[in-house]
Parts: C-alpha cells; structure tokens; sequence
C-alpha cells in the first residue's frame, strides 16, 4: 500500500475507536478497553490500524488491546473473542474470516454487555453495532477493474488471488468487479478464475505460481 492507503487505514481505525469507545460510554463512567482483533497477526495493514488506534486512544483516552490469530480462521477468531470477554473489555473490533462463523460468539460477548464494532471485513448485522469500512466497496471494485485495465490495454484473460472464501470484504470487491465487467468499456476482458490464498505466504506464492 501506498503513504495515502496508510493513512486512510489509519483514520479509519481512529474513527472507529471514537465511536467504540462512545457506544460504550453511553452505559459505562470509567475508561473504555477497546480489544482489537483483526484477521491475521501478520498483516501490515492491520498492525496500520493498530497504531491508528492507539493514537486517537492518547487522545480519547481508555485502553487498546490487540490480539491477533496466526491463522485466518473463523475458529481461531472464536477463542480470541473468548478471551477478550473474559479479560472485560468493553468493546470488541473485529474484521472477521467469516461472517456466520464468528457470529454465535460475538453474540454471547453482547449479552455479557460487550459492544461489538467490526471493520475491514464485516460480520453477521445481527452481531455487531457498528460496522467501519476504509473504502465502499463498489469505488475499490472500480479502480481495481480500472487499474487493471489500464495495464492490459483493456484486453486479455485475468484471474483474481483473494484471501479466503470467506472474506466478506473481498468477497463484495469481487461481486462489484464482475458487475463493472459488464460494462462496453471491459468487453474484452475477461475473469477466467478466483484463487485463495488462505492469508498465507507460502500458499500465495503456490497459487500465483499455477495461475500463470
């Protein structure tokens, strides 16, 4: 990511620890903890929003947590959001592997009175207060199918490398480029696949490797 796509995420995360820690202040006096648990524990962009958070926490006060699972699992998030209820956060932020999976979970933090936010990639509505997104998803599937147009000179076979199959978020970007696809502009151009690569290096590099 570029200077600019840094700071938005950032932002984002700072704009979401404001709101988080006023949805829990509305039924709380003392300093709002705000867990952060994001996809994955190795991924730059989320250790970005991390520091976002903890800017905007020197400045609204309350405490931030992070942890982070080491792979991008709907079971490994569940025992993450388990031990952040039982360490009494507040609020739990999460960008989830998989919308449903995580759901029962978060469900169960609520009832305990945490509040739930999630961002970057987005859970069950019925699970969450809250839901912050960097980008709609319709503009980022436009300059994507742009961008890459632009490369090819509008003309060719592509293949898309995405995360997981369930990640909500890049599941939307892909919906909305197919439907920008559609347009005279990209006739020629034509999605012939859609890889995961599981959040993992080693199975990113397999799966470009067989998709040229």
């Amino acid at each position: 990511m570029n200077l600019k796509t840094w700071k938005t995420v950032a932002l984002m995360a700072a704009s979401m620890l404001v709101s988080a820690a006023a949805l829990a202040q509305q039924c709380a006096t003392k300093p709002v903890t705000v867990g952060f648990l994001p996809k994955l524990d190795t991924d730059p962009y989320f250790q970005v929003a991390k520091s976002g958070a903890e800017e905007a926490q020197g400045e609204v006060g309350g405490k931030v947590v992070q942890q982070a699972p080491s792979q991008a699992t709907a079971e490994a998030q569940i025992e993450f959001i388990n031990n952040l209820v039982s360490q009494k956060v507040d609020v739990i932020a999460i960008a989830g592997n998989d919308a449903n999976a995580v759901a029962p979970a978060l469900k169960r933090a609520a009832k305990q009175g945490v509040r739930i936010v999630s961002y970057d990639s987005d859970v069950a509505a019925d699970a969450r207060t809250l839901f912050m997104n960097q980008v709609s998803f319709d503009s980022l599937a436009e300059m994507m199918v742009e961008s890459m147009g632009q490369m090819i000179g509008y003309e060719g076979d592509f293949a898309i490398l995405s995360s997981t199959p369930t990640a909500t978020n890049q599941n939307a970007w892909i919906a909305f480029m197919k439907k920008r696809l559609e347009e005279p502009k990209y006739a020629k151009m034509k999605l012939v696949q859609i890889a995961y690569g599981q959040e993992n290096e080693q199975v990113n590099q397999q799966q470009a490797l067989a998709l040229v």
